[in-house]
């Protein structure tokens, strides 16, 4: 195994610790593909008691963008086959999450852009530092919640006008 996949494995390993920390989520099923092109883990994120996963994962290295079309459909079409809505694609640098696309070729309706880590250096191949654990833990928290977010409210941010709210000022 390259440098690569054991750094990749460390930052699932940093998801998959937050995600309990923001209830009803669990992770479970992990899957990979035969050959795995530059696409190092893939991992399901589910709801508590349900079959059915919430939101895919996909880590792919720091000098990719991870809303590259070859990666988006490789997990988007994994999404589709799982039922999963949502997918969070991260390249420890930047990290999306976007509501699975319905076909391949699709607009990416992106929830929740973060802001681009640049302590994580883009071409970081060697184990994670502390400071980008800390970092990438961080993340994974505010993924969490997000994700947790969503799973209850069916959205995230939404703002609800009060009486005193008007369009016409």
């Amino acid at each position: 195994m390259s440098e690569m996949v054991d750094r990749n494995d460390e930052v699932l390993a940093i998801f998959q610790r937050a995600i309990p920390q923001a209830p009803p989520l669990r992770t479970d099923e992990p899957f990979a593909a035969p050959t795995r092109p530059r696409l190092a883990i893939q991992h399901a994120l589910h709801r508590c008691c349900e079959a059915t996963p919430l939101a895919l994962i996909g880590i792919t290295s720091p000098n990719l963008t991870p809303n590259r079309q070859g990666f988006v459909g490789y997990l988007a079409r994994r999404a589709r086959a799982r039922r999963a809505a949502y997918l969070v694609l991260t390249s420890q640098r930047e990290t999306l999450l976007i509501r699975t696309p319905r076909r391949d070729g699709d607009a990416l309706e992106v929830l929740r852009a973060y802001p681009t880590e640049h302590l994580i250096l883009s071409h970081a191949d060697d184990a994670l530092s502390p400071l980008e654990r800390a970092v990438l833990t961080d993340l994974a928290l505010r993924v969490a919640v997000d994700l947790a977010t969503l799973h209850s409210d069916g959205h995230l941010d939404l703002v609800i006008p009060d009486a005193d709210f008007s369009l016409d000022d």
